[in-house]
């Protein structure tokens, strides 16, 4: 259920659909190749600051029970996006 509310909550703030025309626009005129890379690069930089602040939340303030209440405001505002 926790794994269910985690990608909803991913899912709205990475927001894939709505990058699409952000990305169209930003590589018009390059080749197909060349959107290959930027896309590699995108896809590898996301996921490397996401990995990092995971990290973080892991040894700074996983210990604090204030991230719990973090933890159910974005699980409340990822599931309102979808009701």
């Amino acid at each position: 259920n926790e794994l269910i509310a985690t990608f909803i909550f991913l899912f709205a703030v990475i927001d894939p659909i709505g990058s699409i025309p952000v990305f169209i626009a930003a590589t018009t005129g390059l080749t197909e190749l060349e959107k290959r890379n930027v896309a590699f690069k995108a896809i590898l930089v996301s996921a490397l600051i996401l990995l990092f602040f995971i990290a973080v939340h892991e040894k700074c303030w996983a210990k604090h029970p204030q991230t719990k209440i973090v933890k159910w405001w974005a699980t409340m505002q990822a599931r309102h996006l979808f009701l």
